[in-house]
């Protein structure tokens, strides 16, 4: 944690201890805005901090935590439900870019990342699909031309 985000949080911390010493928001204002030398803080900060320690502390870890909003979201619309799960179907391949609704290159690579997992190779189309998806084309009136 940055310096300044240990400052800002023990600067949380200090208001909720004081609070919890029956001290009024004015008075805490008043404290931790001479520590600073800018002066009083407003009592409705005074609030505002104590009760934002109030969130750090009541926090509760979930399996998804440290993964990107949209990588979290696309896991949990589809099911999943801790991170063993999501690392045995990447292993084994059943969670591919595309598979699932959001789920395109760059957030599969975050979630490789963040499971610490090696990106697994895009499986190749085989011959045989791609023989099968031109004789469809063909078949509906598509002529189709190899590449050079």
């Amino acid at each position: 944690m940055s310096k300044s985000a240990n400052s800002s949080r023990s600067r949380y911390e200090n208001a909720a201890k004081l609070r919890a010493e029956g001290l009024t928001y004015k008075k805490i204002g008043e404290i931790l805005g001479r520590a600073d030398g800018k002066g009083a803080l407003s009592a409705t900060r005074a609030r505002q901090m104590v009760a934002m320690w109030g969130r750090i502390q009541n926090k509760q870890k979930t399996w998804y935590d440290g993964l990107s909003p949209t990588a979290a979201n696309c896991l949990r619309s589809s099911g999943y439900e801790s991170a063993s799960a999501v690392q045995q179907d990447i292993g084994s391949g059943v969670i591919r870019m595309g598979d699932i609704p959001g789920l395109g290159a760059k957030t599969y690579a975050d979630i490789c990342k963040w499971l610490g997992v090696e990106q697994p190779e895009p499986k190749r189309p085989s011959a045989s699909g791609i023989n099968k998806a031109i004789a469809f084309l063909e078949k509906h009136g598509y002529k189709i031309t190899p590449p050079k």
